[in-house]
């Protein structure tokens, strides 16, 4: 059995855009910044 991470918001493997007009922002930044466009309402 395995465990991959494709996305991860943990401190010292968080997760960063590679490319486009959020490029070097962290997947923590972008939730907190754009809660309701990645996870949805509520």
């Amino acid at each position: 059995m395995a465990e991959t991470w494709e996305v991860s918001d943990v401190e010292g493997r968080a997760s960063v855009v590679v490319d486009g007009p959020w490029a070097g922002t962290s997947l923590h930044d972008l939730t907190v910044e754009h809660p309701d466009e990645l996870v949805g309402r509520g």
